[in-house]
């Protein structure tokens, strides 16, 4: 049995392409695999050459949680529509309706009795790799979500959100 994590799916794949040398250095490289902390700790300092490539960045996370990026899309498409530019904000019409839970309950409740027989996706916020996820049909499935997550005693909100989506 073979375990191998991505990291070293990378490492191994990079290292045996022809050319490609490893190299110590924090500016001199063309890809840098970097974890978190060193993005933090070098990013602002770090100027990248135009063929320098990097695996993270800056608020990386705006993008990569879900939840996030649907609020920055939602975000850009009502700048454009405020600055007359309906057009290209119609072109940001690509991701389905999405809620956050609890905060946006009332307004999940109201889209999903306009639209019976849908079947909703609903990922917790901040998990990955399909943690957590379910599909529903039944707003009981929802409700019994809430009721347990308004007496479930945590000490971070971000814990009891959940993304919803059609």
């Amino acid at each position: 049995m073979c375990v191998c994590s991505l990291r070293n799916t990378i490492y191994d794949a990079l290292r045996n392409r022809p050319g490609w040398v490893e190299t110590d250095s924090d500016t001199d490289f063309d890809f840098a695999w970097a974890d978190v902390p060193w993005m933090r700790q070098n990013f602002d300092g770090l100027r990248l050459d135009e063929t320098q490539r990097i695996n993270h960045f800056r608020n990386h996370y705006e993008l990569t949680r879900k939840d996030l990026m649907v609020k920055n899309l939602k975000r850009m498409t009502r700048s454009l529509q405020r600055e007359d530019r309906a057009g290209e904000a119609q072109g940001y019409d690509f991701f389905p309706v999405t809620f956050i839970l609890p905060n946006d309950y009332n307004m999940f409740v109201e889209e999903f009795k306009r639209n019976p027989g849908y079947t909703w996706i609903a990922k917790p916020v901040g998990k990955a790799q399909g943690r957590g996820i379910f599909l529903f049909n039944d707003i009981k499935d929802v409700k019994e979500w809430k009721k347990a997550n308004d007496t479930r005693n945590t000490s971070s909100k971000k814990d009891n959100e959940e993304e919803v989506e059609t």
